[in-house]
């Protein structure tokens, strides 16, 4: 899971989403698709991953700077991060039943990289039947991903620079995804 953090950081990511199909074992089966962000224990590690692993630390630099840079782009990826899952949820919510239509924050290990803005993304429950029929279905998962990159594209609307460039996502699939 660190690994997949990884790859975003060197790949210079600005946006990281990582795909899944949920499951159930209670006796009442849930449906519907859950975006979640990270929630404070996430930030917090975070915090530390980020302070342990150097990220921002820079010998020219005091502590307490870098200590303050670490809580600027933690509270930025954050606020990115919220963006993006409404919006995800917004879109998904369009073409897909949603489990929760809520903001839903979590402390994966995906989720807790410093600076990339990132959601986890339960697409349906693998152990509800009419969840499981859609993400079977290529119509579906086409109609499921199409309103994951319209929440992309609404994202990026929002993400431009002071130089008025616009962030371009990236497709990076691997032969393992």
């Amino acid at each position: 899971l660190y690994d997949r953090v990884e790859i975003a950081r060197e790949a210079e990511a600005d946006l990281f989403i990582s795909l899944h199909a949920d499951s159930a074992g209670s006796s009442t089966t849930p449906e519907g698709a859950t975006v979640y962000s990270m929630n404070h224990r996430a930030v917090d590690r975070a915090r530390s991953r980020a302070i342990s692993q150097g990220d921002w630390v820079d010998s020219n630099r005091p502590e307490e700077v870098s200590r303050i840079l670490v809580e600027m782009s933690l509270t930025n990826k954050e606020s990115q991060s919220e963006r993006f899952a409404d919006a995800l949820r917004t879109e998904v919510g369009r073409v897909n039943p949603l489990f929760r239509d809520t903001p839903m924050r979590a402390n994966f290990a995906v989720l807790i990289d410093s600076e990339v803005p990132a959601v986890l993304f339960e697409m349906g429950f693998l152990t509800n039947r009419a969840d499981a029929r859609r993400l079977n279905s290529a119509t579906d998962r086409r109609r499921l991903m199409q309103s994951a990159a319209a929440a992309i594209d609404a994202h990026f609307a929002h993400c431009q620079t002071d130089a008025g460039e616009r962030y371009i996502a990236q497709n990076t699939a691997t032969a393992s995804n």
